[in-house]
């Protein structure tokens, strides 16, 4: 079962990887178009530093998942769909 757990766990971090590249993406996009505009730019860049924070602390806490139980895991990926929402927390264009 354990062989399972790893794959799900990799399937997770692929997915999660994915989303912040699009973002990131968008955010650079940004960057570039409003380089001129030093509140924008700085902004842009806050939000590119929060969002690799974000990033490493949830790829270690993928990697730090502990559990016998697939269900567990099943909860886990169930919380990927909520995954673009939270990353907008942090990247909403109005803060």
């Amino acid at each position: 079962m354990e062989t399972n757990i790893h794959f799900y766990k990799i399937k997770l971090l692929k997915e999660f990887a994915e989303h912040c590249r699009i973002v990131r993406d968008q955010l650079i996009d940004e960057l570039i178009i409003n380089a001129t505009d030093p509140i924008v730019r700085k902004r842009r860049y806050r939000m590119l530093h929060h969002l690799s924070i974000y990033e490493s602390q949830i790829i270690q806490k993928i990697n730090d998942f502990q559990t016998d139980d697939p269900a567990d895991i099943a909860l886990t990926i169930d919380y990927q769909t909520k995954l673009p929402v939270d990353l907008l927390h942090f990247t909403h264009r109005s803060a």
